[in-house]
């Protein structure tokens, strides 16, 4: 009985090759749109591909394709020092005081006792 044996960078190559077409054949626009319908990710401010394989998924041979996506995520410190999550992407709102400087010295002064930090 004979076997047949193949130099594994052929196969790999291959893999690589049919990785890069196929990504290169995704729009991002649609992709973006695939994030924000599956995981509420519309102010992405970056997706960018981080690596790709096959895979066996419910039976199948399926392709892997994973990306890192990157927000902005504000956060908003209260006049007490207690931190509030805000809406990803842009800048946290502001309400404007008698003196907006002083207002925020003193809630990072705050924040930064009730976060133990002692610099």
């Amino acid at each position: 009985m004979s076997t047949l044996t193949l130099d594994s960078d052929i196969i790999k190559n291959a893999k690589r090759e049919m990785i890069g077409m196929i990504r290169a054949s995704i729009d991002l626009d649609r992709l973006r749109d695939f994030f924000d319908q599956q995981f509420s990710f519309q102010d992405a401010d970056e997706i960018s591909f981080k690596d790709g394989d096959t895979v066996v998924h419910n039976d199948q041979v399926a392709v892997q394709l994973n990306y890192r996506v990157g927000f902005t995520l504000s956060v908003l410190i209260d006049s007490d020092g207690n931190p509030m999550l805000s809406e990803a992407g842009g800048d946290a709102p502001t309400e404007k005081g008698d003196d907006p400087v002083e207002e925020a010295g003193s809630q990072a002064g705050k924040a930064a006792q009730s976060w133990g930090s002692a610099d």
